[in-house]
């Protein structure tokens, strides 16, 4: 009953989602999918992120990668996010999986606008202002993958994606200055 009540007031914050919450605009992403933990499984997350935090500010950027498909690296990367946002960081989730990513039907996110996302980033159909989007996780923002392609390795070896990631740390220190 408690889990019913939490999600119905994540699905109504989404209500509360505005451009003035969101540096990038209005763009919405909506999780609906059961984002939480057992004591344990809260534990362990909380751990990396405490851990996280006493590497220090100079700190950007956390990849998650395998070997293999289905060991869990969009679930430890989703909880990490929303770890890192409970501390009071700003976090952008990057849906790097730009061959087979689950994230957004395995946590059911639905977006709003024209559903760009990293692969219509780096490939030129879209600004960066239009593939990151605010979610009902406060603090959290997520560029989807965008859609599938074959061959993503020359996608991320791009001198575009580079380009993509200097801009968000120039946003970042931007943000910083600022806020």
């Amino acid at each position: 009953r408690q889990d019913m009540n939490k999600n119905a007031a994540d699905r109504d914050s989404v209500q509360q989602i505005n451009a003035s919450n969101s540096p990038r605009g209005t763009m919405e992403a909506v999780f609906q999918g059961n984002l939480t933990l057992d004591f344990a499984g809260q534990e362990a997350i909380n751990t990396i992120c405490s851990s996280m935090t006493f590497v220090g500010r100079s700190m950007k950027r956390v990849l998650i990668t395998s070997c293999r498909a289905n060991e869990g690296k969009t679930f430890i990367a989703l909880q990490i996010a929303i770890g890192m946002t409970r501390r009071g960081k700003k976090v952008l989730l990057i849906d790097g999986d730009l061959r087979m990513s689950v994230l957004r039907s395995q946590y059911n996110i639905r977006l709003s606008g024209s559903s760009f996302g990293l692969a219509h980033l780096i490939s030129g159909q879209c600004t960066l202002d239009q593939a990151i989007y605010a979610t009902n996780i406060p603090n959290l923002y997520l560029m989807p993958d965008g859609t599938s392609v074959k061959t993503p390795l020359s996608l991320l070896t791009s001198a575009e994606f580079g380009a993509m990631m200097n801009a968000l740390n120039e946003s970042r220190s931007e943000e910083r200055r600022v806020g």
